[in-house]
């Protein structure tokens, strides 16, 4: 009796014992199970779901669009005299637009701030290129207050623009009255267009080369490359603006509208940014 007993006693224990297993099994699979949740949730919580870690990659990612932006809206860095260059072919009408809405600007600014046209090339034929050299060799004998003179009778002379092509026999006429208008020696213009113009020419082309410039107009400030409302206001701010101390004069208010395209006087109540 009494062995039959501790079989039974034995056997109750072998089942409990039994029992047990099961129970320690769905316990540890819920706490695995647990785990595995968190993590997954952790990791799409963070955009992730590869297992690395790269929890930071969002921080490169939002530096780049800074950088991007900034790039698109660059400012010129600052200086105590600004060099304010504008890149042109000099029949392209856009670069002609551009040079009538610097040309107040220069007025303006040209004891302040160091003013440039910069050729960088002939697209639209021969001719091009001599009006280039020519407006080289105004101001290497004249200086600029001299080129921007003539710019000015230049840019606004619509008969010039009829000239198809630049014909010699149609410009000249209309060149000399330019010339005897402001009092520019054509003899001394043509000796230094066989002479010295085409070394200038040159060096200019090797300029806008360096940087890659190669449209029409192109406005560079301190090195910057910079895209503004082709107003003379506009132009003005973005000078201005490159200044350590702006002086004064930036205060005075100037046109606020487009010139217009190509040859001729006259504003543009419409933007662009078309380029030769």
């Amino acid at each position: 009796m009494e062995e039959t007993k501790k079989v039974v006693e034995y056997n109750k224990t072998k089942k409990t014992l039994d029992l047990s297993i099961p129970m320690n099994f769905w316990f540890f699979s819920t706490m695995i199970l647990l785990v595995v949740v968190i993590v997954l949730a952790f990791m799409l919580f963070n955009g992730n779901t590869t297992g690395n870690v790269v929890a930071n990659t969002n921080i490169p990612a939002a530096n780049t669009a800074t950088k991007t932006a900034t790039a698109a809206s660059a400012v010129a860095p600052k200086t105590d005299k600004p060099k304010v260059d504008a890149y042109v072919y000099s029949y392209c009408p856009y670069g002609l637009q551009f040079e009538k809405a610097l040309s107040p600007v220069y007025d303006l600014l040209k004891d302040k701030a160091d003013f440039n046209i910069v050729f960088i090339g002939a697209m639209h034929g021969e001719y091009e290129k001599v009006e280039s050299l020519r407006q080289l060799c105004i101001q290497k004998n004249y200086g600029k207050d001299k080129l921007w003179a003539y710019l000015n009778d230049f840019n606004l002379n619509t008969d010039i623009g009829k000239c198809k092509k630049g014909e010699e026999v149609c410009v000249t006429p209309l060149i000399d009255k330019i010339f005897t208008s402001r009092g520019i020696d054509k003899s001394k213009i043509e000796t230094c267009m066989k002479n010295d113009a085409e070394a200038l020419y040159n060096k200019d082309l090797e300029t806008a080369k360096g940087l890659g410039i190669g449209s029409s107009p192109t406005f560079v400030v301190n090195g910057a490359k910079l895209k503004v409302t082709r107003s003379p206001e506009a132009i003005k701010q973005a000078v201005c603006g490159a200044f350590n101390s702006a002086p004064s004069v930036c205060n005075t208010a100037l046109q606020i509208n487009q010139t217009s395209s190509g040859f001729g006087a006259g504003t543009s109540a419409t933007t662009t940014s078309a380029a030769c």
